[in-house]
């Protein structure tokens, strides 16, 4: 069962200042597609998942929707884990967006961990620790009750701004999964 979040960067994961880090706890690590190697987890996780996909959302800077969707032969952007070419400036990258089947996913892991007897943190990190691991947070928070909590430090300007897409995908993802596990709880009864 999960008792609790914690909330991430990269770096901080790697360092592992927080004591609550050298305690047993399952792991999500989500990284970009250039955002480097995914640190080691710690001897205390006891289960990982590891995501790649890059913060990117419907309103990013260098995204024309209106021409990606009207490629796509869609009125809308798809959910699909789109990787696309953008351009900010003189700078041209290929991003990796979050799609539902990878939403999917890590819904399924959450509520297989969750529905384990043993209470364990669930950790969460990615590259900042305030917008993709923000928003997995924020969802399961509301989702699950569970309480979290950021280990940022209090700099105004890394002020936590989950992730737009990755919200609404997980939302839906977990909407999903706990009413297929409702389902089968009872069909059992």
């Amino acid at each position: 069962m999960i008792t609790d979040i914690l909330v991430t960067s990269r770096k901080a994961y790697a360092l592992r200042e927080d004591p609550r880090m050298h305690e047993p706890h399952l792991l999500i690590q989500i990284l970009g597609l250039d955002e480097g190697d995914f640190p080691m987890p710690a001897t205390a996780s006891t289960q990982v998942l590891r995501m790649r996909f890059d913060d990117v959302f419907e309103e990013s800077p260098g995204i024309d929707w209106i021409e990606i969707c009207r490629s796509l032969g869609n009125g809308r952007l798809a959910d699909s884990g789109l990787r696309i070419e953008r351009t900010v400036g003189m700078v041209t990258e290929t991003v990796q967006f979050f799609g539902i089947d990878v939403a999917r996913a890590l819904a399924q892991w959450v509520c297989d961990r969750h529905a384990e007897e043993q209470p364990q943190r669930l950790v969460i990190h990615c590259l900042g620790g305030v917008s993709r691991s923000a928003a997995v947070a924020t969802v399961l928070h509301k989702r699950l009750g569970l309480p979290w909590v950021s280990l940022r430090e209090p700099d105004p300007s890394l002020r936590l701004q989950p992730n737009t897409r990755v919200m609404r995908l997980v939302r839906q993802a977990m909407d999903e999964a706990l009413k297929s596990t409702a389902a089968r709880e009872s069909a059992h009864v």
